[in-house]
């Protein structure tokens, strides 16, 4: 049994508000922080390991009510930070523990919303300062979805054969006809991209020009690059040949986004790793990035090293760890919570893998909910839809389309 699962078991199913556990990276540290608990909080939990450990029982259990982490190992603090507000409840007072003696650094920090921020070494009356001072208010998460925004969510393969185009495809059609809004998906692999071919689509007209010319692009443009695969579905990607040099920039790419269709309120960009090694700034764009592993060593090395260069290149994004096609290498695969101590960072998400739906979807050219809609994988990826999308209680009614949405519908 982990910590927080012996946290909840000893309040029968529910936290108590007294109720504490700490991750703790040296003797020294734990030595100071039992004094001051083992009295008022005579069933807390002291576990080893800090940041990491933290993260591997918080992505399996509901944080307690006070938590106590110990930073100062993580190879990136800053990330690994995110990556523990994400995965606490907004009532948890989180008290970090580090070495970074900087007011900027502490500052970062309390915007994230930890509570406290002590520097190494402490001692009991810090401690005890931080325990009993009155709890910061977590700041509130910006809605993803106002009026006139738009939500940019890029999905990176960490590595190929993970199934992250895949994965793209059925969360925009699942946007686009099961929630009913206007959303575009972008395959910005123009030799080798699946996008159309997934949804049983041509390839577009003009997406490679736009991206090397972006003086061109505008509405007129974007009308006659982009096939409508539905009511509330867009699609623009290429095939260019093997033979030929295909560049573009991230500004480029700007340009693409802006001159889309207003109402168009969720864009999903299929990126290749290589492009994002390649060029970081192509992520400066977007509101969430979804990074696509598998459950191998060689996919848990490579989210740990992108979700690193994920956080410089685009800082404000949301990073959502998924671990798709679970389950279809069993005997090669490395156990979740070993992944997460490795990657340092929580899996938001697990997608299971069906061989029978995959290659159903695939001969017939359609999405995974077109052809099993009550499928567990399914049921997954309807679950990461939601939590990248975040619907508001009252949806806007797909009627609401400008000029050229219109237009473009009536193409088909």
């Amino acid at each position: 049994m982990n910590a927080l699962a012996a946290i909840s078991e000893t309040a029968n199913g529910s936290l108590a508000n007294d109720q504490l556990a700490a991750f703790l990276s040296d003797a020294e540290t734990r030595a100071v922080v039992h004094g001051v608990i083992e009295d008022r909080w005579p069933n807390a939990i002291l576990q080893d390991g800090g940041l990491s450990a933290a993260l591997g029982a918080l992505s399996q259990n509901p944080s307690p009510p006070i938590l106590i982490v110990d930073i100062s190992g993580s190879e990136d603090p800053n990330a690994g930070a995110r990556s523990l507000m994400a995965l606490c409840d907004s009532s948890t007072r989180v008290i970090a523990i580090g070495t970074v003696n900087d007011i900027a650094y502490y500052r970062r920090l309390t915007e994230l919303g930890v509570s406290e921020y002590l520097v190494k070494p402490v001692d009991q009356s810090a401690i005890a300062a931080a325990l009993d001072g009155e709890n910061k208010p977590r700041p509130a998460l910006r809605a993803v979805e106002e009026e006139d925004s738009r939500n940019v969510v890029s999905v990176v393969g960490v590595r190929g054969g993970v199934g992250a185009t895949t994965l793209a495809v059925n969360l925009a059609w699942i946007v686009g006809h099961e929630h009913q809004r206007n959303c575009a998906i972008v395959d910005l692999d123009l030799q080798f991209g699946t996008v159309g071919l997934q949804l049983d689509l041509e390839p577009s007209q003009g997406l490679r020009e736009a991206l090397e010319n972006p003086e061109r692009i505008d509405a007129l443009f974007i009308a006659s690059a982009m096939a409508n695969e539905g009511e509330n579905l867009f699609v623009l990607s290429a095939e260019e040949p093997f033979d030929e040099s295909v560049d573009y920039t991230a500004a480029a790419c700007g340009t693409l986004l802006e001159a889309l269709p207003a109402d168009l309120q969720h864009v999903f960009l299929d990126l290749p790793s290589r492009s994002v090694v390649a060029n970081p700034s192509l992520l400066q764009h977007s509101n969430k990035i979804v990074l696509v592993s598998d459950l191998s060593l060689v996919g848990m090395r490579d989210v740990a090293r992108l979700s690193r260069l994920c956080a410089e290149a685009a800082p404000d994004a949301a990073l959502h760890i998924v671990l798709n096609r679970v389950g279809m290498a069993a005997k090669g695969e490395i156990p979740k919570p070993e992944f997460v101590k490795g990657a340092e960072l929580p899996v938001h998400h697990d997608i299971p893998f069906d061989a029978k739906l995959a290659a159903t979807a695939a001969l017939a050219g359609k999405t995974f909910p077109a052809v099993a809609a009550r499928s567990p994988v399914v049921k997954a990826m309807r679950k990461l839809t939601d939590d990248l999308v975040q619907r508001p209680d009252v949806l806007p009614q797909g009627g609401k389309a400008t000029s050229l949405l219109s237009f473009l519908r009536k193409k088909s």
